[in-house]
């Protein structure tokens, strides 16, 4: 029969709970009228045991599983409300935060109650409420640095770019020195397409110098 083919051992216990649930009382009805076949009714009546055995079983892992989710959501919900309080908040943990609010509300786990849901989500949406003002605020501010030291990156390799045409090496070298712990400073890598730009006439600057002064150390950019 059908129970007995779900009941069997190398039966998928999700699927067979599934169906179960389903036959249930199909089941129950026929072993009303079962009497009259007593081998059918004990093989159905067994059937029956082990279906119910791994419904129960099921609903234990699902069960665990929840327990699992909502310590997880709540432990992300401490850590946002955490970074969202904190007086001192920087663009990297700010940002951080905001994602995991996301993915969070975006995964929807299961969880214990609808009650926990609503109430996790209330708190997720608070913490991103407060964060993303102080976070929009820090982007700006990162945003207007990166372009300060775009113009400083350019006033460097000017700077650079005139050590060429100098006669005392021992000064340029100083300088160089100089200007390469200054560039270190500000160094904004390609975050901009004018990055690549300056950090490869940077690198330019710095071997035609290395080049004129052989005795000194290299100079790296």
């Amino acid at each position: 029969s059908e129970l007995e083919t779900l009941a069997a051992p190398d039966h998928s216990v999700d699927e067979s709970v599934a169906r179960w649930r389903g036959l249930r009382r199909d089941a129950e009805m026929l072993q009303e009228f079962s009497e009259a076949n007593p081998s059918a009714a004990e093989r159905m009546a067994t059937a029956i045991v082990v279906l119910e055995g791994r419904e129960q079983e099921l609903q234990e892992r699902r069960g665990k599983q929840e327990q699992e989710n909502l310590r997880r959501v709540q432990q992300i919900c401490k850590h946002v409300e955490s970074v969202a309080g904190a007086e001192s908040l920087t663009l990297k943990a700010g940002d951080k935060a905001l994602r995991e609010i996301r993915d969070i509300l975006e995964e929807k786990v299961p969880l214990p109650s609808k009650q926990d849901r609503q109430e996790l989500t209330v708190r997720l949406e608070a913490a991103r409420k407060q964060l993303g003002p102080r976070v929009q605020e820090l982007r700006d501010a990162d945003e207007w640095q990166r372009f300060a030291n775009v113009q400083v990156q350019e006033d460097l390799c000017a700077s650079m770019e005139a050590l060429k045409d100098t006669t005392d090496l021992e000064d340029a070298a100083r300088k160089m020195r100089d200007l390469q712990a200054r560039w270190k400073a500000v160094d904004l890598g390609f975050a901009f397409p004018a990055g690549e730009a300056l950090v490869s006439a940077a690198r330019r600057m710095a071997a035609a110098l290395e080049a004129a002064m052989p005795g000194e150390g290299g100079v790296a950019v």
